[in-house]
């Protein structure tokens, strides 16, 4: 049992001075590519109108067309170029970091790792949307804000959560029981009030509370739009378990489970499907795909481990 930081509530994580406000440019990205019917010119508006953003996207957009021998000079082929979804995790990107001045380098690493399970969990939960023909923008967004409470916690309390963070590499499971231990709450409460009060859509939030409901729930649970894509923000997470290594027996199972459930799609189809998108995406949202696993990789662990686990060998947290 972990010492309570009883100072430490969820108001004075989201009222936070040093947690970044979130853009009100990256707000009307996110409403314009929830919409069905969403708007090439209206986005391309809305990114043309901040500075920031515009100079983060052409950088990216420029990077890629270079390895595709293309030429890329304006907002419009830019966004064409990269896709709505990676226009938002760019928007999003720029709204969520911090000011590298303020963060201690005994932190990086912690902040880093946030980023890469934020970016597996949006590709995952983007993959899943264009298999059930769902709006995969949506999705990548979801899966992006998912665990956003993880940096509202790991600003408010840098050095105590960063510790924590380091010290659960089981699951993601297990890190929200110490979670609870420490602060009397977890990061899963604090995504869902930041998400709220930063105006993310509805749906999202409601994504972010069930994807964390017990598994037999989103297994017998009937397939709403909603519970789709809180299954989706489930699958993410998990898939972010095995490419960040986690030593997590039943992710494989659980991911079996619910992916056929939802989706009908299998454990290694998704891990494929998400491993070549972030092969696409990766070098763009800041993820290098050399730092992450192969698929034959997580496989051979992954079945490795069930093997110890029906043995009775190891013991994993659900």
């Amino acid at each position: 049992m972990y010492r309570r930081a009883s100072r430490l509530s969820i108001d004075a994580i989201v009222s936070c001075a040093r947690l970044p406000a979130m853009l009100p440019s990256a707000l009307r990205v996110i409403e314009c590519i929830s919409e069905p019917e969403w708007s090439l010119s209206e986005l391309c508006q809305i990114v043309s109108a901040d500075p920031a953003i515009s100079i983060s996207l052409m950088k990216a957009a420029r990077a890629a067309a270079n390895r595709r021998s293309r030429l890329c000079e304006t907002i419009p082929e830019a966004v064409l170029l990269l896709g709505k979804d990676v226009v938002a995790g760019l928007c999003l990107r720029s709204a969520m970091t911090m000011d590298s001045r303020m963060v201690s380098s005994a932190c990086n690493d912690a902040y880093t790792h946030y980023w890469k399970q934020s970016v597996i969990q949006a590709i995952t939960a983007e993959s899943l949307g264009s298999i059930s023909n769902e709006k995969s923008g949506l999705y990548f967004l979801a899966g992006l804000m998912a665990d956003i409470g993880i940096l509202g916690m790991l600003v408010a309390d840098e050095e105590r959560y960063s510790a924590l963070m380091r010290r659960a590499t089981t699951s993601v499971e297990r890190r929200t029981v110490m979670e609870r231990d420490t602060y009397g709450f977890d990061h899963v409460e604090v995504s869902c009030r930041l998400a709220a009060a930063w105006g993310i859509p509805d749906q999202i939030v409601q994504a972010i509370q069930w994807q964390h409901v017990v598994v037999s729930q989103l297994l017998h649970s009937e397939q709403g739009d909603c519970t789709k894509l809180a299954a989706a923000c489930f699958l993410g997470s998990q898939a972010a378990e095995l490419y960040l290594r986690y030593h997590s027996a039943n992710a494989g199972l659980l991911i079996e489970s619910v992916a056929a459930r939802h989706f009908a799609t299998s454990f290694h189809q998704l891990l494929t499907d998400t491993s070549l998108r972030l092969e696409q995406l990766g070098p763009i949202l800041d993820v290098d795909p050399a730092e992450l696993p192969t698929v034959d990789a997580i496989l051979e662990s992954a079945e490795s481990l069930l093997s110890q686990l029906l043995a009775g060998q190891c013991y994993s947290v659900v």
